[in-house]
């Protein structure tokens, strides 16, 4: 596995990890030519795009799976990419929905939510690190496709508003779902 994802999994998972637990560059880049676009792309969101795959990969190689179609399709979307929503709302989205295009085509072919391989997404071999990257995976994989979009999105520091904007929703309709998705979160944290 790359040096990106692994040194990657260690930051995103202590970054989702204390928001999980207290809650229980220029302009002129993003316009630049498509090649170097693409560059100032993964470099600047990169690390968000394989946090939503990891969000919903069910093994390794689904990670890598998913972190390579969303790329090739960020790669392939930017040059019809018209700036109607800001950058980072696009890549999301389409990060997004190639991770629910991959979940759903696993799940029409039958293969399982086997456990995701944690040890590989964690740049360590301490053993509370594993044991808290199983944890939050398996709490994630509780979560339906909408809800896992909505927590990601709040573990990531978006603001409500933010989260709207990406999701399509009201407001005060990602407050409340936000509220319950926080409390299964604690009632299946006391299940796993």
């Amino acid at each position: 596995m790359s040096t990106f994802c692994t040194s990657y999994g260690h930051t995103f998972l202590q970054r989702l990890l204390r928001r999980l637990m207290t809650a229980v560059a220029g302009r002129e880049e993003e316009n630049a030519v498509p090649a170097h676009r693409y560059e100032y792309v993964m470099r600047r969101y990169g690390d968000m795009v394989a946090g939503i795959c990891w969000a919903y990969a069910s093994v390794r190689d689904d990670f890598e799976d998913l972190r390579q179609d969303a790329c090739m399709n960020i790669y392939r979307g930017l040059p019809t990419y018209r700036g109607e929503a800001e950058l980072k709302t696009w890549i999301y989205r389409v990060t997004l929905n190639t991770c629910i295009t991959g979940y759903r085509r696993r799940k029409r072919w039958g293969l399982g939510n086997a456990s995701l391989d944690a040890e590989a997404m964690v740049a360590t071999t301490d053993d509370n690190r594993f044991e808290d990257a199983e944890f939050l995976h398996s709490l994630l994989q509780t979560l339906s496709l909408l809800d896992r979009s909505l927590i990601i999105l709040w573990l990531e520091e978006h603001s409500y508003e933010e989260i709207a904007d990406i999701m399509g929703m009201k407001r005060n309709t990602v407050a409340s779902k936000l509220r319950r998705i926080k409390i299964k979160l604690a009632k299946n944290a006391t299940k796993i």
